[in-house]
């Protein structure tokens, strides 16, 4: 954590998450004083992890927090997986292990 001290979180962004990050920090558009937002950074090992973020503007400042969701969205994913299965199928059934 240290070596990202003082860096710009949008370096870390991954390309396909630019715009929707820079649309979402768009505080008069918004006419909010704090923004929620979700977005992907890349790690130093070349994976990448899902943050929400909050953010809020004061005196020109932008401060944010960040909280790794990334098994969040791995659990979602799953889980949406699963709903689509279930949805089409004519008859739902579930197997389990006891």
């Amino acid at each position: 954590m240290e070596e990202m001290r003082g860096m710009n979180f949008i370096d870390l962004l991954l390309d396909e998450d630019l715009q929707s990050t820079s649309n979402a920090m768009d505080f008069e558009a918004q006419e909010r004083q704090t923004l929620k937002f979700r977005n992907k950074h890349s790690t130093k090992q070349g994976d990448s992890n899902h943050f929400d973020w909050t953010c809020t503007l004061h005196d020109g400042v932008l401060y944010g927090v960040a909280k790794d969701v990334s098994i969040e969205v791995k659990i979602e994913g799953e889980l949406n997986k699963y709903k689509r299965f279930f949805d089409i199928s004519q008859v739902n059934f579930c197997i389990t292990d006891l």
